[in-house]
């Protein structure tokens, strides 16, 4: 999406994820026709305007359902929930949802890539995890943990629906497995 690595300055921290938190972009309207330029944008305003050093959330989806990354690193603490950043994963849509839908390839993109990350971190979306000081949800928006609107109502009130599609989904991936091979020891030692 043409992001300029001069201006990501923010040094990566790392902490296993147990949450997946939601958001939208808010002020990306004008450029919507142009998603790359949306992107740019917001790279900017993250890193330069508000002084991060990078973008604040791990992944953006775009109105046509292009995924993202945001914050360089994959696995990294992001910056897109204030007090919640450490254990938890940004997603971010482009676009402001309080007025207006989400697109359906976008929604789809969010289903999917909640899953997949769900399966990578074993994030169970229905089941109830400790960020900090709150008990909370696998799967949630912006606005269950901060005084905010993000994600905005039309795409808020679709989370719990998130949150059950990607349970279902993750019952496609392959189970973890946990084994040792256990083996004789050397002759020498018997």
């Amino acid at each position: 999406w043409g992001a300029d690595e001069n201006l990501r300055t923010w040094k990566s921290e790392y902490a296993p994820a147990k949450a997946i938190i939601i958001h939208h972009t808010a002020g990306e309207e004008k450029t919507l026709i142009d998603q790359g330029e949306a992107m740019r944008n917001l790279y900017y305003g993250h890193a330069v305007g508000y002084g991060w050093g990078d973008i604040g959330y791990n992944y953006v989806i775009d109105v046509n359902g292009s995924i993202y990354e945001g914050r360089a690193g994959g696995g990294v603490i992001a910056g897109h929930t204030l007090g919640y950043n450490t254990g938890s994963i940004g997603i971010a849509l482009i676009g402001d949802y309080n007025v207006r839908n989400v697109e359906t390839v976008q929604y789809d993109a969010l289903v999917d890539l909640v899953s997949y990350l769900s399966f990578k971190n074993r994030i169970d979306p229905q089941a109830t995890v400790q960020l900090r000081d709150t008990t909370t949800l696998g799967v949630v928006g912006h606005r269950d943990l901060n005084a905010t609107s993000c994600p905005g109502n039309t795409l808020y009130e679709r989370v719990n629906d998130i949150r059950t599609k990607a349970t279902i989904a993750l019952t496609q991936y392959p189970a973890y497995t946990y084994g040792a091979q256990i083996t004789s020891p050397p002759n020498s030692l018997t």
